[in-house]
């Protein structure tokens, strides 16, 4: 399921805003039921994924929100939102040390 969609390590897969063309990821977006789409904006990331159970802003004009999503697998997804773009980065990892990072938050 899962193959040739960019494993690094313990991470399904890390992409930036112009991946999400390739039908490869979207395709695997759907399979998991978490329909993020390039640019959305955190309110509606929120609407899909919950709150998020921590947030990072290391430069000025973007934060990133890390989440703790429980669908068909539970899943660390972290999601960077630039302010006059939206979401331009996703990262999701399905491993019992990552997932557990963030459950006590």
């Amino acid at each position: 399921m899962y193959e040739n969609i960019g494993f690094i390590g313990d991470t399904i897969f890390q992409f930036i805003e112009d991946d999400f063309e390739n039908q490869k990821l979207v395709n695997f977006l759907k399979n998991i039921d978490i329909p993020l789409y390039p640019n959305m904006s955190a309110e509606k990331i929120f609407s899909v994924l919950g709150k998020p159970k921590k947030t990072e802003s290391y430069v000025e004009d973007r934060i990133t929100y890390e989440f703790l999503f429980e669908g068909k697998e539970a899943y660390y997804i972290s999601c960077t939102v630039i302010n006059d773009i939206g979401l331009s980065y996703l990262t999701i990892m399905n491993t019992i040390k990552s997932i557990n990072s963030l459950k006590n938050k």
